[in-house]
């Protein structure tokens, strides 16, 4: 019946708004929640780093006399997950993920029983909920800690993002800033191979290195927040966009963990096509070598290729940024709203890729990355840990190169709600933190969560824009370039905002 779901919805939500009325959280673009379309489930986290699963379902009901029918999303089932294993007790958690396919959570937070809060990071293993399929349930997962060598040697250690990656069911990619050095790291974990250390972990330097790295308590300009997988084409398949607080945007490539799965014809295409450079066009051709073997793109191949286990001596991709600006942007100050989620589009064009960024205001800013996604490598050094002859763990310094392929422009901005959230009492809790998130069956329909509400953002310029530049390539490359970089506000139509949901959320 109508009220029984009614009454089973408020049962299944009512640790999360216990999660959102407690102590704030660190500056982290944290989510209380984190949903998978393929397996229908919703993770809502609660006190005490609890977890809560739900199985949702859509059916169809009758819409009212005349109407015909429609589809309702429905609870079929609500699971208590209960931790089994080395998972750290008494977690204050401060945010999930949902790996694709939904077997996997990964939740991140620190551990309250340790005197100096360490960070932790766990992984919870969902398969044991299909044996409840349709039932509520107390469920115990199998959880694992990860990264409990690394994290419990730098407890300063903390933990901004979570996202699983696109070509992988189990690699959990990881951004981290040591709050007492500011230095970021990018790390990727095999959560069914290796829980210790990282698989790979990348040092990053957008405002250069300083000092000897162990001591540097300089006082970077420069702080990461968030970042996205490329869009799936070409050298695109192995790049990381990365966002900073300043609303700046960098491009760490190539990245591909190893085991994950790549379209083979992306890969034949890379092997066959090289790039203007020739010593960026001869390393690339290294990598390629290294990390897809030739065997594995014969004839008789799939049509995905398997990454093998790689490291190159010497060479660590480059951090490339910040993107050059193709129009004017607003003045950066040090004091203002800081932008702290990341979301992208299916690309638009060739060689054009939409982005959305929201700030802890609840701005909203659009912008079209133009260019073509091209590996970058700095000389640096690389450590690599063998087992049986083969590469299973990698660590390398990422130099920041000031150059690129990538230009940034920037198209819209929408103002969602009123004053910057992270200025009006302290640190912002983890529902205030904007989240933005982008619509895959509409790419040009952005949806923002945040401290005010739920509203959805039409980019009606994207079809226009893609067709102005159809008719410009068709012209020249000149011609190409013209077009992107004299692109007129005024000649492009408004985002039109819908709300979704309007309340404050704190």
């Amino acid at each position: 019946s109508e009220g029984g779901a009614a009454d089973r919805a408020e049962r299944a939500l009512g640790k999360l708004r216990v999660a959102r009325s407690g102590p704030h959280a660190p500056r982290a673009s944290g989510s209380s929640a984190a949903y998978d379309a393929a397996s229908g489930r919703l993770a809502l986290l609660g006190e005490g780093g609890a977890l809560r699963v739900l199985e949702l379902r859509r059916s169809l009901v009758g819409a009212g006399p005349g109407e015909g029918l429609g589809d309702r999303v429905q609870i079929a089932a609500v699971h208590d997950v209960l931790y089994d294993g080395d998972a750290v007790q008494g977690l204050e958690a401060h945010g999930l993920a949902l790996s694709q396919g939904g077997q996997f959570c990964s939740i991140y937070g620190k551990a309250r029983d340790s005197e100096s809060g360490s960070p932790a990071l766990i992984c919870v293993d969902l398969a044991a909920l299909a044996r409840y399929r349709g039932r509520d349930a107390s469920v115990k997962c199998k959880t694992v800690q990860l990264g409990a060598s690394r994290l419990g040697s730098q407890r300063g250690l903390r933990v901004l993002r979570l996202r699983w990656h696109p070509r992988s069911t189990h690699h959990l990619a990881v951004l981290a800033e040591d709050s007492l050095t500011g230095q970021a790291v990018f790390q990727i974990y095999s959560v069914d191979q290796h829980h210790l250390i990282p698989e790979q972990e990348y040092s990053l330097h957008p405002d250069g290195r300083f000092g000897m790295g162990f001591m540097d308590y300089e006082d970077r300009r420069t702080h990461l927040s968030d970042f996205v997988f490329g869009p799936p084409v070409g050298w695109g398949c192995f790049t990381v966009l990365l966002l900073a607080t300043s609303g700046a945007i960098f491009s760490l490539c190539p990245v591909a963990p190893f085991g994950a799965f790549f379209p083979r014809a992306e890969v034949a295409a890379l092997r066959e096509g090289g790039l203007e450079d020739e010593e960026a066009a001869a390393e690339a051709k290294v990598w390629l070598e290294r990390a897809f073997p030739s065997e594995d793109l014969g004839p008789a191949a799939g049509l995905e290729v398997e990454v093998a286990p790689h490291a190159l001596e010497g060479l660590a991709p480059a951090l490339c940024g910040p993107f050059r600006a193709l129009a004017e942007a607003p003045p950066e100050s040090g004091k203002g709203p800081k932008a702290l989620h990341l979301a992208m589009a299916l690309s638009c064009h060739e060689g054009c890729v939409v982005l959305g960024t929201a700030d802890t205001s609840s701005t909203v800013v659009a912008h079209v990355l133009v260019g073509d996604f091209r590996p970058q490598w700095a000389d640096t050094a690389v450590d690599s840990i063998e087992k049986a002859g083969k590469t299973v763990a990698l660590v390398c310094d990422c130099d920041v190169l000031h150059r690129g392929a990538l230009s940034l422009l920037t198209l819209d901005t929408v103002a969602l709600g009123e004053g910057d959230v992270a200025q009006k009492g302290g640190r912002a809790a983890p529902s205030a933190v904007p989240q933005l998130m982008v619509n895959p069956l509409e790419p040009g329909q952005l949806f923002c969560h945040h401290a005010e509400g739920v509203h959805a953002i039409s980019l009606r310029w994207l079809e226009g824009l893609v067709e102005h530049l159809e008719e410009a390539r068709a012209s020249s490359e000149d011609a190409m370039d013209d077009a992107r970089s004299d692109v007129s506000l005024r000649d492009l139509p408004a985002p039109h905002v819908s709300t979704l949901l309007q309340g404050t959320m704190m």
